[in-house]
């Protein structure tokens, strides 16, 4: 079986590399969000430093996986749905895996609303992501 070119065992690991990015992204607004994502400025920052990071993750797509450039829109397309299909699953069922637990416990409205913006983060980077792969295929 192939997907866009891409053999089984390409593709598990493309999709297995997504969950793995999903979970850094997690525990990035689950750490550093009271810092990041607790002012104006910081939100926007973190949006700007979004762009080149995605850059960064399509490249390791195409190094780790030795893709040619007719499987790179396929593969980073099947490692942004797998990240995004986590984020889904963990923002509906499991919320509190974005929540910083010691800004949890003085202030839970802020930790939430800490953890919708870092989850927009999550989107907004997988959109970029998705946008640098189509400019470079």
């Amino acid at each position: 079986m192939t997907l866009q070119g891409l053999s089984t065992a390409k593709a598990c690991g493309l999709a297995a590399y997504g969950c793995v990015l999903w979970g850094a992204a997690a525990l990035t607004v689950r750490h550093a969000g009271p810092a990041c994502y607790n002012t104006d400025l910081g939100k926007t920052l973190m949006m700007v430093a979004a762009v080149p990071g995605s850059y960064i993750l399509v490249r390791s797509v195409d190094k780790l996986f030795s893709l040619s450039s007719k499987e790179r829109l396929a593969a980073v397309t099947l490692v942004t749905a797998s990240a995004l299909i986590m984020d889904g699953l963990a923002v509906t069922g499991f919320p509190s895996i974005y929540e910083n637990e010691s800004l949890k416990a003085k202030n839970v409205d802020l930790a939430r609303s800490i953890a919708r913006d870092g989850t927009g983060w999550v989107f907004f980077g997988a959109g970029v992501g998705l946008a640098i792969a189509l400019v470079i295929s």
